[in-house]
């Protein structure tokens, strides 16, 4: 692919070289309503317009990709930041799994409780592991998920 690009990039170098060469001729420009006139090669002309427009292009593309730039730039550091969180929690879980392990029981990381999915998967795992009459918190399953009984008035 490199030899590939050189050897185009030496086709144009080429073919500008004869463009300037066969385009020596001075060539008169008047800039009306100015009162200027450019006397110079066509070539200069030709060549000079073509990376007027080359810098041009670039700019505007330049300024219109800014807003991406500036959103990757500030999703780069979100990542960033969450994956320093990440590595935090696997360290608090690495270091509460043996206590949970230990306990039997769900450990609170950072802070924050089990989401409502996460303590309903707990409940069936604990239910599993229970010893057969036993409910999730060490209850006789009647009484461990038995509302209290309404009052009559």
């Amino acid at each position: 692919m490199r030899r590939l690009t050189s050897l185009a990039g030496a086709a144009v170098i080429a073919a500008l070289a004869i463009f300037a060469v066969t385009n020596r001729g001075p060539v008169a420009v008047d800039l009306w309503p100015l009162p200027i006139l450019i006397e110079a090669p066509a070539f200069v002309l030709v060549l000079g317009a073509l990376a007027l427009g080359t810098l041009l292009g670039a700019c505007m593309a330049w300024t219109q990709g800014g807003a991406t730039r500036r959103l990757s730039r500030a999703r780069g550091r979100e990542v960033a930041a969450l994956e320093s969180e990440v590595a935090a929690l696997r360290k608090q879980v690495a270091a509460a799994t043996p206590a949970a392990a230990a306990t039997g029981t769900a450990v609170a990381v950072s802070g924050r409780s089990p989401s409502p999915a996460l303590q309903a998967l707990i409940v069936d795992v604990s239910r599993a592991s229970m010893p057969d009459g036993l409910g999730p918190q060490g209850l006789p399953r009647e009484r461990a998920g038995a509302a209290a009984p309404a009052q009559r008035t």
